[in-house]
């Protein structure tokens, strides 16, 4: 002790006190301890003792009562008792003793010692201190340098009360709210969340030094504070409707606020105990212990105080199991115990007032947990209602009438929902943040380009969709007759090249069905620029390679004759050239224009009477068609080829006469007519051209099947060399005819009779046969 009171610079004011009291009390003899005097408030003696020291007076010579510590010395009392009747450790018994601090500092540790004492003198194991939030200011550095372990009791939390404040509000439609005053930014703060999850507006929120702003006729006014400071703050409130939460508990009538609508939020009291002044209080029981209006059974108070109550009794449970082999008392447990679990934040929450009454075994229904008082005109107040805390939220139980209009903001920020506009609210930020938010992950995630709605943006589609399969068809066909060996007419790489480019056209409509969704300028040059780039390209390629096939059945066929042959690098190269001229201007116009235009100068491009004159080399590949069509309609090279593009190249002059007319007479439609002759330019080139001449490919490879399936004719009786030349191959030179026909690869033509099979005859006819022009009924692989 004197090693104590001689380091220990903040205890210099009270060394006298610690070094002579602390001394004597902690000393073990009989005559110290019977000499000493109880000093404390209230006991309960125990084996294991919890101290409270408490503030029951105040002011000078600590003769005046103050009635909320009173209450909670109540409170403490009642809860003592309910964690008593659970018996949390078997044969401990738990004891209670109050202290009286005087709201004084000396006092307060005067009282911390005297606690010592006591408890030295009756052999008893301290379990801490309970204190309240001021009293523990007063005694933290004590307790800390003395190992004695302050636990705070539990208050009803700033929060909890602004959700109240608010569950008040919203009931009587006091909405929206134009002032909130408090004496913090916290506070502030738990009021606008709480208004912002009940849709409540809030225009402002001020702290009380700028209250002189409000005047009379502010409309709806929050405060929150000490009751001294909102009275204060409050005086030109005039004409006004103020909600009061005082922090403090206290409340009086506000004279100057007679002509406003006044309401007072408090938590319930404990009625006056049963016993005559408990506490052993130097004064008679106070007259304004508690008001009528807020009595109540069980207050917040008693259910905290449960909760620490009971915290502090498992933690000596923990110190047994630490120091003693059982759940009972030894002597290697410490005089002090100290805190061994973690401290509890004392502002209390909505959980912590469900547990207390589960532990107390109230009925939630009939706790009323705070009061709202009204105050008169003649400023007298009366119990408008009351809170039940039901379903882990609160309820305003009241008698009084609430008109059905809609007070509060809408669930949404648009205008198809019900409720005010609130754009103007100082919480409307954080009412519609998860909206905001969600609208911002909506826009972030949503596509750059969406499908438009159209009705022929979706039957243009759809046709392209079923031509790009047909395609796909007719180019596996081939492949698989290719890779089955069998004879197929011609070289089949140009109807591979034309499928690809039917292909293509009917993909080039992609950039008139969509429309980018937000007004990008990157994706709107590109999309002009494509809608620029895939028709012309699609036309040329298309003409390209239906131009070099005309002009070599054009120059191989003349009068029907089949002997001539133009080699594939020269076609390959001519259709090269005829469609790289149009790529090559295609290019140099996005490259010189697209990246150097904007978005209205590329739009005149790509919607305009310009986009026609981009088209002028496509007219002139179709002008040439038109003008080979008549030199091949009559050819019957490679299945026919001749006469289904002449009739292609007249269908495509008709489809592309009506877009051409329905693009500049009517503008507004000039994507639904681009559309249109792309879809049946690639439709006539796939139905005249590639169906017929499947068929007939089809046809021919069933016919070359029959004919080897037909017998041998070497086991003959003839003996004539030209007989049995003649009969082996007349299967094959009676197929060759144009009806009927099995292989079209071979041209021969069998002796009018079998009787002319003389020798002599032969070898003559023979070569005159070759010397005439084939029958333009026949047809040759040549």
């Amino acid at each position: 002790s004197p090693l104590l009171c001689g380091s220990k610079m903040f205890l210099r004011r009270f060394w006298p006190i610690l070094c002579i009291i602390l001394p004597v009390g902690l000393a073990a003899n009989d005559t110290t301890c019977d000499s000493a005097v109880d000093n404390s408030l209230f006991k309960i003696p125990g084996d294991v003792v919890i101290a409270g020291f408490f503030g029951a007076h105040y002011g000078d010579n600590c003769t005046l009562v103050d009635v909320d510590t009173i209450q909670t010395m109540a409170a403490v009392v009642d809860a003592f008792q309910t964690v008593q009747l659970k018996n949390v450790i078997p044969g401990v018994k738990l004891g209670l003793s109050l202290y009286e601090t005087c709201s004084t500092g000396e006092m307060a540790q005067k009282a911390l010692v005297e606690a010592l004492v006591e408890a030295e003198c009756s052999n008893s194991i301290i379990l801490g201190g309970l204190v309240q939030e001021t009293t523990n200011e007063l005694l933290k550095d004590l307790g800390k340098h003395l190992g004695f372990p302050l636990n705070v009791l539990s208050s009803e939390s700033r929060s909890t009360l602004a959700r109240i404040s608010v569950r008040v509000l919203h009931h009587l439609k006091w909405a929206p709210v134009h002032y909130i005053v408090t004496e913090n930014t916290e506070m502030r703060a738990d009021i606008l969340a709480a208004a912002t999850s009940l849709k409540i507006c809030v225009y402002h929120a001020l702290p009380f030094e700028e209250t002189y702003t409000i005047g009379p006729g502010g409309g709806t006014i929050v405060m929150m504070g000490t009751f001294s400071e909102m009275k204060n703050a409050s005086r030109q409130l005039r004409e006004s409707r103020v909600l009061f939460i005082p922090t403090d508990g206290v409340f009086e009538p506000f004279p100057d606020l007679v002509t406003s609508k006044v309401l007072v939020v408090l938590p319930s009291r404990l009625d006056e105990p049963t016993m005559n002044n408990p506490f052993n209080l130097t004064e008679q029981w106070p007259d304004d212990y508690g008001s009528d209006l807020l009595k109540a059974k069980t207050t917040t108070k008693q259910l905290l105080a449960v909760n620490d109550l009971l915290d502090m009794a498992n933690s000596l449970k923990y110190h047994l199991q630490i120091h003693c082999s059982e759940q009972a008392l030894c002597s290697k447990l410490p005089k002090v115990l100290p805190r061994t679990v973690t401290v509890r934040d004392h502002a209390s929450s909505e959980i912590d007032l469900k547990r207390g009454l589960v532990i107390s075994k109230i009925d939630l229904e009939s706790f009323e947990a705070f009061v709202v008082i009204e105050q008169g005109t003649s400023g007298s107040y009366n119990k408008l209602g009351s809170l039940k805390l039901l379903d882990d939220d609160w309820f305003f139980e009241t008698d009084q009438n609430v008109s059905e209009v809609t007070v509060f903001c809408r669930d949404t920020p648009t205008n198809d929902s019900v409720g005010l506009e609130c754009s103007k609210c100082a919480n409307f930020g954080s009412m519609y943040r998860g909206y905001f938010a969600l609208q911002s992950e909506l826009e972030n995630s949503k596509p750059l380009v969406v499908l438009r709605n159209e009705a022929w943006v979706a039957a243009f589609l759809s046709i392209s969709t079923v031509g790009i399969l047909c395609s796909i068809a007719i180019f596996v066909f081939i492949i698989v007759r290719i890779c089955k060996k069998d004879m197929l007419e011609g070289n089949p790489g140009f109807s591979f090249l034309m499928l690809l480019a039917v292909v293509f056209m009917y993909a080039s409509i992609l950039p008139f069905s969509f429309k980018v969704v937000d007004e990008d300028s990157v994706l709107n040059s590109v999309f002009c620029g494509l809608k620029v780039l895939g028709t012309s390209l699609s036309y040329c390629l298309v003409y390209s390679v239906m131009l070099a096939r005309s002009l070599m059945l054009a120059s191989c066929d003349e009068d029907g004759g089949f002997m001539s042959h133009v080699n594939g690098y020269l076609q390959t190269v001519l259709c090269f050239f005829i469609a790289a001229v149009q790529i090559a201007l295609t290019i140099q116009f996005w490259a010189m224009n697209w990246l150097l235009l904007n978005k209205e100068q590329c739009e005149y491009l790509s919607q305009g009477r310009v986009f026609l004159y981009l088209m002028s080399y496509d007219v002139f590949l179709l002008a040439l068609l038109i003008c080979v069509s008549p030199f091949i309609m009559r050819s019957k090279r490679n299945y026919h080829e001749g006469g289904y593009f002449t009739v292609a190249t007249f269908l495509c002059v008709l489809v592309w006469s009506g877009w051409c007319v329905g693009y500049v007479l009517i503008p507004q439609w000039s994507d639904l007519f681009v559309c249109c002759g792309l879809v049946g330019t690639a439709s006539v080139i796939l139905i005249t051209v590639f169906i017929p001449r499947t068929y007939l490919m089809l046809t021919g490879i069933v016919r070359d099947h029959l004919v080897s399936t037909l017998p041998s004719l070497v086991h003959t009786s003839s003996t004539s060399i030209v007989d049995v030349n003649y009969r082996s191959n007349q299967a094959l030179y009676d197929s060759v005819q144009t009806r009927g026909q099995v292989n079209p690869n071979y041209y021969a033509e069998g002796p009018p009779t079998p009787s002319t099979s003389k020798m002599e005859d032969t070898e003559g006819n023979v070569y005159e046969r070759y010397d005439r022009s084939p029958s333009p009924l026949t047809v040759t692989r040549f």
